[in-house]
């Protein structure tokens, strides 16, 4: 069987949610699901026209190069932290200019991406409120499936169930008592 043909688009900023789409794509080509990941910065064109640095084609340029650079680095960065080797030929760092969720989308079609990892805050529902404008857009909008990595978290899950323990008679094919551990919502303070 031949290597994997998939690609996968990974939409990047330089935060801890971006990082967690890194990692998540960097797991995809290690584990074989990708064979190439493609990470993408976009650089919001309204905040570039703002910035006088960035007036002129060549300012443009400049800042994109910086900005590939700067992702390049970064994707290195998160792989050594999570110590993952990945051969630098499955691996691409792009920056582009444009709105966020366009620009992602058009790159998901420009590298006919098979999936699309984005990082999001770490909440326990995934509604438009709670996921943000950008991954609910994308969600909605890609052309592509999309996954939203985030870290494995279980402790968020202690505010929203309580356990209490309750008895249970032994049955009669056994000599011991067992005791079962039942979930019930946590009451909300008024």
């Amino acid at each position: 069987m031949g290597p994997c043909a998939r690609v996968v688009v990974v939409g990047v900023d330089f935060s801890e949610m971006g990082d967690d789409a890194i990692l998540e794509g960097l797991t995809q080509v290690v584990l074989g699901a990708a064979r190439v990941a493609h990470f993408v910065y976009v650089l919001d064109s309204r905040q570039i026209a703002d910035d006088l640095a960035w007036s002129g084609v060549t300012g443009e340029a400049s800042g994109l190069v910086r900005a590939a650079s700067a992702l390049r680095q970064r994707v290195c960065d998160v792989a050594a932290l999570a110590k993952i080797s990945v051969p630098a030929t499955r691996l691409r760092a792009h920056a582009r200019i444009g709105h966020i969720v366009a620009t992602l989308i058009h790159a998901c079609v420009d590298y006919d991406a098979d999936l699309l990892v984005l990082g999001t805050h770490a909440r326990l529902e995934l509604d438009r409120r709670i996921l943000g404008p950008v991954a609910d857009a994308l969600v909605r909008r890609a052309p592509c499936p999309v996954l939203i990595a985030r870290p494995k978290s279980h402790r968020s899950f202690d505010r929203m169930w309580t356990s209490r323990k309750v008895h249970v008679a032994p049955l009669p094919h056994t000599q011991r008592d067992v005791t079962a551990v039942v979930a019930k919502p946590a009451r909300r303070a008024s």
